[in-house]
């Protein structure tokens, strides 16, 4: 199942970071080279649960603070975590931040595309020896009813979305 999932995110569509999918996942998957999170949204309706839930996944340091600035920040880095495929999927993405604005929801989508376009475009301070960049996506599962709603939303926005 996840050799799919790679090769769908990290071969054909390597420009875009961020993919809609009514297909489930439950479980999240670590190997050397990849690492799969799993979020469930119903735990992430608002912003204490949100930041709290991406610290606790990702690793975030000491430093993390509850706030987008800080989220962006800490997306960006990722320096310690040892896998150079990172791939956060969020089951049923109708649920992330539903009981804050649709604003908040854009705020976290828009963070997370320009991590992945930060993370696959080449490092300007570094030369081609040095590159040793991460791949990194973002899934965004809708349940049943809600996958054409978050589409025609999320494509009015400035990022590229692939679908799964």
């Amino acid at each position: 199942m996840m050799k799919s999932i790679e090769q769908k995110i990290f071969g054909d569509l390597g420009r875009t970071h961020i993919y809609l999918t009514e297909q489930r996942y439950d479980e999240t998957f670590v190997s050397s080279e990849c690492l799969f999170v799993l979020f469930d949204s119903k735990k992430m309706q608002n912003y204490d649960n949100m930041f709290f839930e991406m610290q606790l996944k990702l690793q975030f340091p000491d430093y993390y603070n509850n706030n987008f600035g800080s989220l962006d920040e800490c997306v960006c880095d990722l320096e310690w975590l040892r896998q150079e495929e990172i791939v956060l999927y969020f089951a049923s993405s109708q649920e992330l931040l539903s009981e804050e604005t649709l604003k908040s929801y854009r705020i976290l989508i828009s963070i997370l595309a320009a991590a992945g376009k930060e993370w696959n475009s080449p490092d300007p301070y570094r030369s081609d020896l040095e590159q040793s960049r991460k791949k990194f996506s973002v899934i965004l599962n809708f349940d049943a009813g809600y996958f054409k709603q978050f589409w025609d939303r999320l494509s009015q926005e400035d990022f590229q979305i692939g679908l799964i």
